[in-house]
């Protein structure tokens, strides 16, 4: 019994001694928390030391607790605006992380291959054209007999970053949406039912017979719509693959604050429409032991971490811009 309690009182201290792992917490964008997630559980078998709590609140209000220091680090799928950092006394960098695209889809039954363009879709959307079967279409898909069948176009109910993205992209090639819809939060939507999120405009697609819309690619991959093949920049028809996301985003001129839109990229066989996802965090860490803790994590992100997004269906940035992503790290101020 005397040995027993000897050795308890031995271990007390070294019980006392373990110190709570270092807490980080953070807010914003849900299309990547999946990735983000993953990350931070398999982080904590490299450094134990530290822990994540992340909410996906939305890119919005990632964007405001992070300017407002609310929170170690934000995320967002669209980029912080000039407006927005004149209001913050905080110089916050956007670190791009991994990206995806916005998949043209369709439930034309017995058309399997089809393909679109930006000024056709933006067509469709604005009511003007209105059948399967029309010229413009006949155009894209030479030796294909369309049907003579109303088009249902589907969008999203909700503004956000999908929705954002497509219209931007519409925007670059047609005037009249761009005059119609232009950085407008709520767009107006002529024509087509809608459904509520990602999941709820693929339930609408995958149950209106000869639908066209816009989804995600993880989540048209399994919806049960078809991909449609969109014509880029260079004229060629791509379908969104990882191949096809990753030359859009080593091809696109991307500046140096990281702030871009990964639409119509130069490159031969890039995907004209894709997404890109960004932590931000402040480039002057008042808490150096949390902001050490923040960069390790990130570094590691660029160097192991990314091989984990294409397990869950993301893809990761090309090497050139994980350099560059890299070399700004290293100027973090703590």
């Amino acid at each position: 019994m005397k040995k027993l309690l000897l050795l308890a009182m031995l271990a007390l201290p070294l019980v006392a001694s373990a110190a709570p792992a270092l807490l980080l917490n953070g807010a914003g964008a849900s299309f990547p928390q999946p990735v983000y997630t993953r990350w931070f559980e398999r982080y904590s078998y490299v450094d134990a030391s530290v822990q994540f709590d992340y909410t996906g609140s939305g890119s919005f209000a990632g964007r405001d607790l992070i300017l407002n220091g609310a929170v170690d680090f934000g995320a967002s799928d669209i980029a912080i605006s000039d407006a927005e950092f004149a209001k913050s006394k905080r110089t916050i960098w956007q670190i791009p992380t991994v990206t995806s695209a916005v998949a043209i889809c369709h439930n034309l039954k017995g058309y399997p291959d089809l393909r679109i363009d930006a000024p056709t879709l933006a067509a469709i959307y604005l009511g003007k054209i209105k059948r399967w079967n029309d010229p413009a279409l006949a155009a894209l898909n030479p030796g294909l007999a369309l049907p003579d069948r109303e088009i249902v176009p589907v969008h999203l109910t909700e503004s956000g970053t999908l929705t954002d993205i497509f219209s931007a992209w519409l925007c670059t090639a047609s005037p009249e949406w761009k005059e119609k819809n232009g950085g407008k939060i709520s767009l107006a939507w002529p024509v087509g039912p809608s459904g509520i999120g990602n999941n709820g405009a693929a339930k609408v697609l995958r149950e209106t017979p000869n639908s066209i819309g816009y989804l995600e690619l993880r989540v048209a991959r399994r919806s049960g719509v078809r991909l449609m093949e969109v014509k880029n920049p260079a004229g060629n028809f791509i379908y969104p693959e990882p191949a096809t996301i990753a030359e859009a985003a080593a091809t696109y001129p991307v500046p140096d604050d990281f702030r871009f839109l990964l639409i119509n990229a130069p490159g031969k066989d890039a995907y004209p429409v894709g997404i890109v996802t960004w932590m931000l965090i402040d480039s002057h860490q008042a808490d150096p032991a949390k902001g050490r803790k923040l960069v390790d994590f990130l570094k590691w992100v660029y160097r192991d971490g990314e091989k984990l997004a294409t397990s869950i269906g993301f893809v990761p940035l090309p090497e050139n811009v994980r350099a560059r992503v890299l070399t700004r790290l290293d100027q973090i101020k703590f």
